[in-house]
């Protein structure tokens, strides 16, 4: 038997005509002898508790152990049981809670992610619009040490390299060298044309930079590569396929595939294709493009 909660005279006024849960004898009088198990709630008389009336009364005189629980024989076999289910459904509650962690934190995450994707979508369309009227020249050299109008210079020798391109009547377009002087390397010129159309009409022509009379170029400007102004992402997918363009023509042992509006093609035979179709200087700088 283990310590007992012992009902008082108070208690006995709740307990008094019912009876006990076990053997069914019934509590009557002022102070029935009985307990109340702590689990189920039952009362049960002392036979049926295993308390004799010597204990019941030392219990019952006993302040300090007035409150202590009982549990009746059924409790007592199942209480193990029950026991072990609580534990398990503590374990569950803290993997649910654990589950319910792991939701909100990726959630979070995929909230981030997708809102830095939006912004870094945004940000790399509104670059792209800044520089879709741009494009840049590649080699053209840089103005003697000693001009006096280096600007002009540079003037000069873009409308030239324009006018190789076939794109007469080109309007409200201006020019700047990209970056500090340096010495034995020519600065990048970007350019800063009147509309997209214009724009086309220079990489569409750049296949002229490059035309023969025989086995000799027949402009000297045939060094220069005309490119569009990229963003740094648009670069970087530049890259990527340039380098998976010449491993695939090594691979393939296919000379004739190109990359062509952002995907690695084979070459049409026609020769308006072949000048004008290929992809913003990528494998092939200065071949030229549409976009």
């Amino acid at each position: 038997m283990m310590a007992s909660q012992v009902a008082s005279h108070v208690a006995s006024q709740v307990v008094n005509n019912k009876t006990c849960a076990q053997c069914e004898i019934s509590f009557k009088g002022k102070s029935p002898k009985c307990f109340n198990c702590s689990i189920c709630n039952f009362w049960f008389c002392l036979e049926c508790s295993h308390v004799s009336n010597k204990v019941y009364d030392v219990l019952k005189s006993e302040p300090n152990v007035k409150n202590l629980p009982f549990n009746c024989d059924g409790c007592t076999r199942v209480l193990p049981k029950i026991t072990e289910l609580a534990k398990a459904l503590h374990l569950q509650q803290l993997k649910i809670e654990s589950c319910e962690k792991k939701y909100e934190d990726l959630k979070n995450t995929l909230q981030s992610v997708v809102e830095e994707q939006v912004e870094k979508a945004i940000t790399e369309y509104r670059e792209r619009e800044e520089r879709k009227l741009n494009i840049i020249i590649h080699n053209v050299p840089e103005p003697r040490a000693e001009s006096t109008d280096k600007k002009g210079d540079d003037e000069i020798s873009l409308k030239e390299i324009l006018l190789t391109t076939k794109c007469v009547g080109l309007k409200n377009f201006d020019f700047v060298r990209l970056g500090r002087p340096s010495d034995g390397r020519d600065r990048l010129i970007k350019v800063t044309l009147g509309s997209v159309s214009d724009k086309h009409r220079v990489l569409g022509g750049t296949r002229y930079l490059r035309a023969k009379i025989g086995q000799v170029y027949a402009h000297r400007w045939s060094k220069i590569f005309i490119t569009p102004d990229q963003t740094k992402e648009e670069r970087i997918k530049n890259m990527n396929l340039k380098r998976e363009l010449e491993k695939r023509k090594l691979e393939e042992k296919n000379h004739d595939l190109i990359i062509f509006r952002w995907e690695i093609v084979e070459r049409r035979p026609d020769s308006l294709v072949n000048s004008t179709m290929a992809t913003p200087g990528i494998s092939e700088p200065g071949r030229p493009f549409r976009l």
